[in-house]
């Protein structure tokens, strides 16, 4: 019987070819990562525009989170029946932050709420003014909800947009605004909040996948 023997590789040539599946193996673990990211859909922020997620502090991001959900609730209160716009009472009634008043309502700056339901031609508006009572770190938020009524008579079309606006302003003093165009409340000094800080608050905010 023959034998031959085979000579194992040298401790280099066993490291060298180590060392390169280590780098073949980073290189496609890296590709296919690279592959999965997806790409950060962060809302770039307009000068007039604040963020709720990095401008507001903890109290008032209670409060804009518990305005937006109550946004939602009036927009489908004034779409049922005679489409008129829930008063403050009745939200209080409700039982719905930021509106009722409880606890949270004590500890987020009490505050006072005045409400105001102007009519522009085919845009039914309404609007809600919420002024802290408690000196300290919190500002005023004014929540606009707009609902189209074009399309409901010939020659009129259905304009979209989103059903409702969030302002906020620094100074406890500011008055009830008498013009609410974009134009007029950046000049007044408010600034919209928006809440996007990364792809899903933007789809939440645009409807993506709502149950």
């Amino acid at each position: 019987m023959e034998q031959q023997i085979v000579k194992p590789l040298s401790t280099r040539s066993e490291v060298i070819c180590l060392a390169m599946m280590v780098v073949v193996v980073v290189m496609i673990s890296g590709g296919v990562i690279a592959g999965r990211i997806r790409p950060n859909d962060e809302k770039v922020l307009k000068p007039h525009q604040l963020s709720a997620f990095r401008d507001l502090n903890s109290l008032e991001q209670g409060t804009f989170n518990d305005l937006y959900a109550a946004a939602m609730e009036i927009n489908e209160l004034h779409g049922t029946g005679d489409e008129e716009w829930p008063s403050l009472a009745t939200l209080e009634d409700e039982c719905m932050p930021p509106f009722v008043k409880d606890r949270v309502w004590k500890k987020r700056g009490r505050l006072a709420w005045e409400h105001r339901v102007p009519w522009s031609g085919t845009r039914h508006v309404a609007l809600y003014l919420g002024v802290p009572r408690d000196a300290g770190s919190f500002g005023c938020f004014f929540l606009v909800m707009i609902h189209d009524h074009a399309g409901k008579r010939p020659g009129t079309e259905t304009v979209e947009h989103p059903p409702c606006e969030i302002w906020h302003h620094d100074d406890v003093n500011v008055a009830f605004p008498e013009i609410v165009t974009d134009e007029a409340l950046m000049v007044k000094g408010w600034k919209e909040v928006v809440a996007y800080k990364g792809e899903e608050e933007v789809q939440r905010l645009k409807g993506d996948g709502r149950s």
